[in-house]
């Protein structure tokens, strides 16, 4: 949420210019839009397709799902004006297992579930998607 909500069009304005300015020389660009009740039903990261690998090897959704923090610490996120903890949501190791193994483990496939629940009806919002993906801004890029 802005601090100013009376400079919102300006900003969008701005943004849009930027994003097509992108385009033009091959970039892609994403933004959180003001629209914060309307999420997409998929995120840009692609989350059906693909994954994150940390330097420690870990296995998670995406990078906002797995964050370089010192053991036992999370960083805040902060989503509508509120704060959430954000814990990193592991689905496994490749030093200890495959990542064929780990992508097809149940707590990957559950994950992923979730997206393809979401996909399959109309405003489906972040009520079905796991934790972490409940309040982050990522499903409000366009």
């Amino acid at each position: 949420m802005l601090a100013h909500p009376e400079l919102l069009p300006e900003v969008e304005a701005t943004l849009q210019r930027t994003k097509e300015k992108a385009a033009e020389n091959g970039i892609e660009l994403h933004y959180p839009t003001a629209e914060l009740e309307n999420p997409c039903p998929l995120c840009t990261e692609n989350v059906l397709r693909t994954c994150f690998v940390s330097f420690r090897g870990d296995v998670s959704p995406c990078v906002t799902t797995n964050l370089s923090v010192k053991d036992g610490t999370a960083p805040v996120n902060y989503f509508k004006d509120k704060a959430y903890s954000r814990e990193n949501y592991i689905f496994g190791n490749i030093n200890e297992q495959s990542l064929i193994e780990i992508w097809n483990s149940p707590k990957a496939r559950k994950f992923r579930g979730e997206f393809e629940k979401s996909l399959a009806i109309q405003d489906p919002g972040m009520r079905y998607l796991e934790a972490p993906c409940q309040h982050c801004y990522k499903l409000l890029e366009r």
